[in-house]
Order: C-alpha cells, then sequence, then structure tokens
C-alpha cells in the first residue's frame, strides 16, 4: 500500500471540521494528511485505475478483518474442540449452538447495522459527516430495544433444540452455551456499531488491527486455554467470546480517543433521535435485511439440523457437517470485504450524484471480487485430504469431512456474485425488491426441491449424497437470487438511483425547508422565541436571544 496515498488515509469528521491533520495510522505506515484531503479521498470520482486501487486498498483490510473476527478465532475454536478427548461431542455441541446463536442473535445484529453501513458511506459522499454521531447513538438505542427479546430467547436454547431432534446431551450443552453468550452478545451489538462507523469513515485498517489483536491474540489464547488446555468444553468456548468481545470494545475506546474521534461518535448535534421519520429510516433499512437474512442464511444455518434427520446417517458425519458449516464461516468472512467493498463504493459514488461513474465501479468491483474468489478455492480443492486431518482427531469424521469439501468451492464462488449483485436494493430503498428475491429464491425454488431429496429416498438413498445436497441448498438458493438481482440492476436507471442516496444524505435539510414538520419528523432547531415579536416593538437588544440554534444535548 503506498505511504503517500490520500486513499490510505482514514477519514474524521471531526479534524475535518476543525481543519486538524490527521494522525498517523496505527502501524506507522504513513503520515497524515489533511482530513479535507482524506474526505475528498473518500469521495473521489469514478475512474478505471482509482477503482482496482480502491478495491485493494480497502477490501484487503475488510477481508482480512472480517476473516480475523469472524473467520479464524471460530475455526480455531472447532478445531481445538477436534482434539480433545470427547472431540465428537463437543464439535456437534458447537455446531448446534453456533446455528441456534446465529438464528437469534447475529442474523438481527447483522441485520441492524445495515443501517449504519447503508447511511454512513451516503453522508460522506453528500459531504455531511456532521450527521454521523446522531445516526450511531440512534442505531445503538433501537438495537437494543429489538435484540432485548431475543436475549431472553437464549435462556430456552437447550429445550428448543432439543425439541427439534438434537441429542438430549448435545442439546444440554446448547443451552449452557447459549445462556453464557447472552453478555457477548449485547457487547457485539454495541461493538459492531463502532465497526460500521469506522469503516465508512475509511478506518479499515483499524478494523484490521483490532481484529488482529482480539482474532488471533485474544480469541485464540483463550481459546487454546480455556478449550483445549483446561477442557471446559462449551463453557471454555463461550468465555472465549466473553473475552474477545470485551477486547474489541475497549480498543474501539482506544482507537476512538487516539484519533479524537470522540465528537464524531458522541456529541450530536443535528438529530432528535426518537424522530419518527428517521426511525421509518431504520426500519426500511433494517426490516428487509432480516427478511433476506431470514432466507438464504437462515437456509444455510437449518442446513445442519436438516443433515441431522437423514436417514440413518451416522453422528460422526452429522459431527463433519458441523465442521463444513463451521469452514464456511472462515470463507464467507475472507469474502466479506470484497462484499463490503462493493457497497460502500457505490453508494460513495452514487451520493455524489454519479450513477453512471457507480454503475461501471460496481461492474469492475464484482468482477474483481469473483475472479479473487476462484484463485482462492484452488487449494481447497487440492488440499482437501490434508485439510481433512487438520479439522478432527476422529477419523470418521475425517472421513466424511473430506467427502463434502468440494461443495465448499462452489458455495463460496456463488455466494460472493450473490452478495454483490444484491447489495444495492436495500439502500436504493427496494428493501421489498430483495425480500421478494430472497424468499422465491429460497422457499420457492429451492427448500421443496431440497426437502424431497434429503428427507426422502426419492431422488437417492445414498447418504453421502444427500449429504452433498442438503449443504448445496444455499448455494442453490443464492445463485437464483442473484440472477434475480442482475436483471434488477441491468434495468435499473442509474442517475436516478444516485438522486435517492444523495437526497437521503441531505434529508435533515429538506426536513428544515419544510419546517421539519412533513413525514412526523421533529423540528432540529430551537424555535424562534416568542421575543421576536419585541422585534417588532422596537426592541432589537434581544436579537441574540432570538437567533436558532442546534439543540443542545
Amino acid at each position: 500500500m503506498s505511504t503517500g496515498d490520500p486513499l490510505s488515509q482514514p477519514l474524521t469528521a471531526t479534524s475535518a471540521r476543525h481543519g486538524e491533520s490527521e494522525k498517523t495510522e496505527i502501524h506507522g505506515e504513513m503520515e497524515g494528511a489533511p482530513a479535507e484531503e482524506s474526505k475528498n479521498a473518500m469521495a473521489e470520482p469514478y475512474s478505471f485505475e482509482y477503482e482496482i486501487k480502491f478495491f485493494f486498498q480497502k477490501g484487503v483490510p475488510l477481508g482480512l478483518s472480517s476473516f480475523l473476527e469472524w473467520g479464524f478465532p471460530s475455526l480455531f475454536t472447532m478445531l481445538m474442540a477436534g482434539q480433545t478427548s470427547d472431540s465428537s461431542d463437543l464439535q456437534s455441541a458447537l455446531g448446534f449452538g453456533r446455528v441456534f446463536y446465529n438464528i437469534t442473535i447475529i442474523m438481527p445484529i447483522v441485520a441492524m447495522i445495515q443501517y449504519l453501513y447503508n447511511v454512513v458511506p451516503g453522508c460522506i459522499g453528500a459531504k455531511r459527516t456532521d450527521r454521523i454521531a446522531g445516526y450511531f447513538q440512534r442505531s445503538v438505542l433501537l438495537s437494543t430495544i429489538a435484540i432485548a427479546p431475543m436475549l431472553i430467547l437464549q435462556l430456552f436454547a437447550g429445550d428448543i433444540m432439543a425439541g427439534v431432534g438434537v441429542r438430549t446431551e448435545v442439546a444440554h450443552n446448547v443451552g449452557v452455551y447459549c445462556r453464557l453468550m447472552i453478555v457477548p452478545a449485547y457487547l457485539m451489538l454495541v461493538e459492531a456499531q463502532a465497526e460500521a462507523v469506522f469503516t465508512g469513515l475509511g478506518y479499515v485498517k483499524c478494523c484490521a488491527f483490532n481484529s488482529l489483536v482480539t482474532g488471533v491474540g485474544v480469541d485464540c489464547v483463550s481459546a487454546f486455554f480455556f478449550i483445549y488446555h483446561l477442557d471446559l468444553g462449551v463453557r471454555g468456548a463461550a468465555y472465549t467470546q466473553i473475552a474477545v468481545k470485551l477486547g474489541r470494545c475497549t480498543i474501539w475506546m482506544v482507537l476512538i480517543a487516539y484519533f479524537k474521534l470522540s465528537e464524531t461518535f458522541f456529541v450530536n448535534r443535528t438529530e432528535l433521535l426518537l424522530v419518527k421519520r428517521e426511525v421509518k429510516v431504520f426500519i426500511s433499512q433494517c426490516l428487509p435485511a432480516l427478511l433476506s437474512n431470514f432466507s438464504n442464511w437462515l437456509l444455510f444455518e437449518l442446513q445442519i439440523l436438516a443433515m441431522a434427520n437423514i436417514s440413518q446417517i451416522p453422528e460422526k458425519a452429522i459431527t463433519a457437517g458441523a465442521v463444513w458449516v463451521q469452514m464456511e464461516t472462515l470463507i464467507a468472512a475472507t469474502q466479506s470485504g470484497w462484499c463490503a467493498v462493493t457497497s460502500i463504493r457505490t453508494v460513495m459514488l452514487l451520493g455524489r450524484g454519479d450513477g453512471i461513474g457507480a454503475a461501471k465501479a460496481f461492474v469492475i468491483i464484482c468482477l474483481l471480487s469473483a475472479v479473487i474468489v476462484a484463485v482462492t478455492n484452488v487449494p481447497l480443492l487440492v488440499w482437501r485430504e490434508q485439510l481433512a486431518q487438520v479439522v478432527s482427531n476422529d477419523a470418521e469424521v475425517r472421513y466424511w469431512f473430506e467427502k463434502i469439501v468440494w461443495v465448499l468451492a462452489l458455495q463460496a464462488q456463488i455466494r460472493v456474485s450473490s452478495i454483490g449483485l444484491s447489495c444495492l436494493l436495500v439502500p436504493l430503498g427496494k428493501g421489498h425488491l430483495s425480500v421478494g428475491f430472497s424468499w422465491i429464491s429460497t422457499y420457492v425454488l429451492t427448500v421443496p426441491v431440497v426437502a424431497v431429496g434429503v428427507l426422502t429416498d426419492s431422488f437417492t438413498n445414498s447418504v453421502q449424497s444427500k449429504m452433498e445436497l442438503c449443504l448445496s441448498s444455499s448455494f442453490m438458493a443464492g445463485f437464483f437470487s442473484g440472477l434475480f438481482g442482475l436483471v434488477f440492476l441491468i434495468s435499473v436507471d442509474w442517475p436516478k438511483m444516485a438522486e435517492v442516496i444523495a437526497s437521503r444524505a441531505n434529508s435533515d435539510k429538506a426536513a428544515l425547508e419544510s419546517d421539519g414538520t412533513q413525514d412526523g419528523s421533529a423540528i432540529l432547531y430551537k424555535p424562534v422565541s416568542d421575543e421576536v415579536q419585541d422585534l417588532e416593538h422596537g426592541e432589537p437588544d434581544k436579537v441574540s436571544k432570538c437567533i436558532p440554534g442546534p439543540i443542545e444535548d
């Protein structure tokens, strides 16, 4: 990464307002550029060379950040579980516990943080970074209200999993795990919101740094200590996550102080948090993402439950399926940088009003993403036998895992393209289309075929073939969803899309121009007092009291 390129400098709204120079990046790689220069870099006009540069300079740190936070630590935990004395049962418990936790906690949180991922880049493109603090605080407040029932649900995880056919011993361990995960669940809710803002502001190396310290450092060390050394089983896995989330929150606070971003995060001068108009925006951004998650992503999570109900399937094969699901999480995390860059860069250009440039940038980034994933799939296929040797100390688990590794490569290739082709629907206010495409792809075109093939002998009575069909369900749905997204993007008017994004970033101005009364919005400025009347009666000394100003906290 070029040390003199302004793109690699983080953007901070605070220093942009005060004309300060940026601090040096965490690794000391470069000198800070003025904040205004950094802001202009983040909203750089379209050019072919710049899009490639942006893809690698932003995509690599984001992908590394997600890989270190979500991918490698989770896989390392599963690998440590695979080397314990009761490896098969422990890996199964972690696999089923992961399914319940992801469905009830991770999916809602990922949906809710889409609000910040969608609005922050638009603010930057429209040069309205002053609104970020209000957006951040509103997002945390509304997300806390929304996640509360899901936190309570963790208390009943064991009984629920036993009710859907999971073995009693495994279901009990799932219950223990999920109860302990209530604490890191809320910590994740808060720190994920902070990461969304850091990402939007351009501090992608900070995200990678945090994930490096807490992922490879805290997570792996804790997993080794609690799971392998102390042999605490699912309790050790939960203690590991508590340590990780505490570490991530601590590092975000240190970074906020280091880069003088306290005002950007915590000083809200422009927003009332519970404003009807903005709450509607929050819901419009989150609900489609949540409903979309409960289609293709939910299908992916339920694969392991469907596999457990395959007739005459060995317990070791189910364990291999749980490891497969965890391995796919690693691959998905690796891809997330490319997926995030697709949305961030395109929305930034749309916020500038450059619809044509956004369309070109979108095509370039999607093609680069597909090529990168194809290249990384090669070692997965070539070294599948060696990979199977690493994941477990149980020979039968290794045998079954090696049989299903090839599905990972196909899943990875289709997944990155599907997400890229669908990622703009929600930011553009077409969440209903996103949900519709996902649900039709999942529940109309995929689930009936997979259910018949996996749960009956209509297609085959081979356990291996049923496992492969079961694990293929997610990318089958993703293929159809991506196809629908492609048709939409080909037919859409990109300049009009740019108008939608730019107008949303300046929605507060529109509200003020209409006296802040439309769409249920509140007036963002103090009302001029009745003392204005005194000016008309010859008391101009009170003019200073009549000037409207921002509402103070």
